[in-house]
């Protein structure tokens, strides 16, 4: 099978109820999810891959150096670590409504 027969494979098993659904990133489910995926503490290194990619941890290096980061952090030599319920907090603060 080719690529364009994949797509249409993938397009017919689709339900169309979800193509008209405008999928809203505020969705309880979605911080559920993210809440669950996230470790009671991790380190600022993974917070894009532990984010799905979300936020870069370069990004939240410089939101911390101008004090707009999460307001719960631990640094520990040159590492800098984040509470999870501190940060999911943060982050839903920073979403659009």
């Amino acid at each position: 099978m080719n690529n364009n027969g994949l797509q249409e494979q993938l397009v017919l098993s689709t339900p169309p109820e979800l193509f008209s659904k405008e999928i809203s990133v505020e969705s309880e489910t979605f911080w559920k999810r993210l809440e669950a995926a996230l470790p009671p503490v991790f380190a600022r290194a993974k917070v894009g891959v532990l984010s799905g990619g979300i936020i870069a941890s370069g990004t939240m290096a410089n939101l911390d150096s101008q004090g707009k980061g999460p307001p719960i952090r631990v640094r520990i030599g040159k590492h800098t670590a984040y509470e999870r319920i501190s940060f999911l907090l943060w982050l839903r603060g920073r979403s659009a409504s």
